[in-house]
């Protein structure tokens, strides 16, 4: 068998460099997001749970347990409500919700705020 520099030699020692300046934590995330390719999701979810304290804080007390925000996909907000009469009293909320939403976060392009009958978000048992 020939000799290879490669086989019979050790690997050379190279000096890791530390950088000691601290980093942002937002750069941190920004490159974690881009990295598992999950940006969009997590901004959804954070537009989503803003979205909801605002519809809490916007909506009659009567109206609380029936409506909440359900997604917010292709620039649009649904809201789910456990009846028709919930669907119905949402209609004029919803331009209210849509301006509050873009005002708290600028970068959320919402075109629509959607009020949709979605009874089987609230699994509650009968006895």
């Amino acid at each position: 068998m020939a000799f290879s520099k490669f086989y019979n030699s050790k690997p050379k020692q190279t000096r890791k460099t530390w950088n000691k300046t601290p980093s942002g934590i937002s750069g941190l995330m920004s490159s974690a997001l881009a990295r598992h390719n999950i940006g969009r999701q997590v901004s959804s979810a954070m537009i989503v749970t803003k979205a909801d304290d605002i519809l809490r804080n916007i909506i009659e007390m009567h109206m609380k347990p029936d409506v909440k925000v359900l997604s917010y996909k292709q620039a649009s907000l649904i809201v789910a409500c456990r009846h028709p009469a919930a669907v119905h009293a949402m209609q004029p909320i919803c331009e209210v919700l849509k301006a509050k939403v873009e005002e708290a976060i600028p970068d959320a392009q919402i075109i629509s705020v959607v009020a949709r009958m979605h009874p089987e978000e609230w699994t509650e048992v009968y006895e």
